[in-house]
């Protein structure tokens, strides 16, 4: 962690400093230092191709999960995302008008300075060859504005731009802006192409006309596929509770881009979406588990919270079969837990493929908008909500008691197929067809 971080500075650094020297031998020879095999997904054998791979959290678990077993001839090569922002932050001018979700923009200024960082990256791609020959790119979000030109300069080279797109477990209050801002404000993918979740992330690319219908494909989302896997396994007496992060499911990073564009349409009954919180469902769901930790000493509760999270547990007295956890993935402990709590994270729908009891609290938010507008279309039934916090303990004591059967879905299966295109735990091998298929293949 601390060699990364060491590393990351002086990326900060001597990028900038060598992007505005125009100093190319150097930034490729600094780019060929910073390439990081990865070994616990590289074929044994010779390989035939060689990828570099812009890394992010979720993206990666879906390689290694597909890589790690399926893969033959690819040999994958970490790289370091800071890496290319740092240019482009170098040669695009008042780089901060321009967002993720914002990357078109009527400033002429910022659009010659986008076709300078094209042409740039072109030339810089062609020293790094001159010495590391390699066959393309994958990322994981296609959004990426730091990427944008990259993709570009890729296609120009003869390289494949492989966007594996992570992004995609949307509310239907989230999705409503998505699916405005992909028509609007992004401008089409000019990489080589595109693998998503599911059908409805396809539609809406293809509705928004940011690719051709021939380079996109529906995979399912690969890291699933270890979920499936813990549906033979008997349940311990054990909850996993991952917490809620405030804002999850609600548009409010969109707010952030387009101030009070889309704010008028979640008013509710007078109350603006501005003052939307999760911060109370999460306080009461901590203090509901601690309450039934220190009543039922048998019982082992798990508390996952994200690296970084916003939720501040410094004065928080736990009982000794209570355990919290900072970062990493989650998925680990849906193995032997019989019961997850959360809400609008992907762990549930990793829960439902588990075949796990689930338990969404939504204290005082029965409202039918809120409900339908930030809430993941689910399909779940009455018993795994938890819409009065007097309902917690019976509802969780409820699905404590069943007892669990192999044979039988707990839940509903829809959400699986909508959200994550995965309903039989075979997407790593989807995957690994589509990376083989996109290098086999002619741009």
């Amino acid at each position: 962690m601390l060699l990364n971080q060491l590393n990351n500075l002086v990326i900060k650094i001597l990028v900038p400093i060598l992007t505005k020297l125009n100093s190319i031998f150097f930034l490729a020879l600094l780019f060929r230092l910073n390439l990081r095999k990865i070994n616990s997904i590289n074929p044994k054998q010779k390989t035939k191709y060689r990828i570099i791979v812009l890394g992010k959290l979720g993206g990666n678990e879906d390689l290694y999960r597909s890589q790690k077993e399926n893969n033959k001839y690819v040999a994958y090569y970490y790289f370091p995302r800071i890496f290319v922002k740092m240019i482009f932050n170098s040669i695009v001018q008042n780089h901060k008008e321009i967002h993720d979700y914002k990357y078109l923009t009527n400033n002429k200024n910022v659009n010659v300075s986008k076709l300078k960082l094209r042409k740039f990256l072109v030339i810089l791609l062609k020293n790094i060859r001159k010495n590391f020959d390699f066959d393309g790119f994958i990322s994981f979000n296609f959004c990426y504005k730091a990427e944008r030109e990259l993709q570009a300069a890729a296609t120009i080279e003869k390289l494949k731009f492989i966007c594996l797109h992570k992004e995609n477990v949307y509310t239907p209050g989230e999705n409503l802006v998505s699916k405005y801002i992909y028509k609007k404000h992004l401008g089409k993918f000019e990489g080589y192409t595109i693998a998503v979740y599911s059908e409805k992330e396809k539609k809406d690319i293809l509705d928004a006309k940011l690719i051709d219908k021939k380079r996109i494909k529906v995979i399912g989302c690969a890291r699933s596929d270890l979920a499936f896997s813990y549906r033979n396994i008997i349940p311990s007496y054990k909850i996993v509770y991952y917490s809620i992060e405030n804002g999850r499911g609600t548009p409010e990073r969109f707010f952030k881009i387009y101030p009070d564009k889309f704010r008028n349409i979640f008013n509710f009954s007078g109350k603006k979406f501005s003052n939307f919180s999760w911060d109370e469902i999460h306080n009461k769901t901590i203090k509901n588990l601690i309450k039934l930790a220190s009543e039922d000493k048998k019982l082992r509760i798990i508390i996952k919270e994200k690296q970084g999270a916003y939720n501040n547990y410094k004065d928080l007295k736990l009982p000794s079969n209570c355990t919290l956890i900072f970062g990493g993935t989650g998925e680990k402990f849906l193995k032997d837990c019989k019961v997850v709590i959360g809400l609008n994270t992907t762990a549930i729908l990793e829960a439902i493929a588990a075949n796990r009891y689930i338990l969404i609290p939504f204290y005082k938010y029965k409202n039918d908008n809120y409900k339908k507008n930030f809430l993941l279309n689910l399909r779940l039934s009455q018993n795994n909500y938890v819409f009065e916090e007097r309902e917690f303990y019976k509802k969780i004591k409820f699905h404590l008691s069943k007892k669990y059967k192999l044979n039988k879905n707990n839940n509903n299966q829809f959400s699986l197929n909508y959200y994550l295109g995965n309903i039989d735990g075979k997407s790593s091998k989807r995957l690994n067809e589509f990376i083989i298929n996109s290098l086999k293949s002619k741009i």
